[in-house]
């Protein structure tokens, strides 16, 4: 999985966490969910990580 920047589309499933728009295909969602994103700082780098249960 990846983050990218999109615009929304018939077949996502759109949450508002905090503020921040997170946007997922509902297929997707129904074959990994729980999904979590996590900001995570290692190895002196830094990055998002997104993981589910498939």
């Amino acid at each position: 999985m990846r983050l990218t920047l999109d615009e929304s589309k018939d077949n996502d499933k759109v949450f508002e966490i905090t503020g921040i728009t997170c946007v997922i295909d509902k297929y997707l969602l129904k074959k990994i969910a729980p999904i979590s994103i996590d900001f995570e700082i290692r190895d002196g780098m830094s990055g998002f990580v997104v993981s589910g249960s498939a």
